[in-house]
């Protein structure tokens, strides 16, 4: 079991590998020892996020570097499958939010795979933390 290690608004996976989330929780970058990948959600609902041309998570159909996956993100935690391989990644931390990463089998670019799953969880949590500190300010006021 793998956890990122916060430092500011940039999460290390294993010294090698880096998420640096941007201002919005919609945008960050992953370096890996092969490159450096602008990362984005593509839509909310459902959680689906992309990392360059490289890697697409959406549960309507996930690409690899490597080929198809399934995609099953959940309201804590998401689960990456292909093929008897397998990336669970779990939310953990309540205001300093970090992930805990199981990975079992073989995956092409694993560092690249498993960083753009963390950052999709971390950005679900991040945008359910921005709307809750909105609706705390909108109804403490009155």
């Amino acid at each position: 079991m793998d956890t990122l290690t916060k430092h500011g608004r940039t999460y290390h996976l294993a010294k090698t590998s880096t998420l640096h989330l941007g201002r919005s929780p919609r945008h960050g970058d992953i370096t890996t020892p092969a490159g450096t990948w602008p990362v984005e959600v593509t839509k909310f609902r459902g959680v689906a996020v992309r990392a360059g041309n490289s890697v697409r998570l959406d549960p309507a159909g996930a690409m690899l570097p490597d080929g198809p996956a399934q995609w099953k993100p959940g309201r804590h935690s998401a689960e990456l499958t292909r093929d008897g391989a397998r990336i669970v990644v779990r939310e953990s931390g309540w205001f300093r939010k970090t992930a805990t990463v199981e990975v079992s089998g073989a995956w092409a670019d694993r560092d690249l795979v498993v960083l753009t799953a963390c950052f999709a969880v971390l950005a679900q949590a991040r945008r359910r933390q921005r709307t809750m500190i909105a609706v705390a300010a909108a109804t403490s006021h009155g």
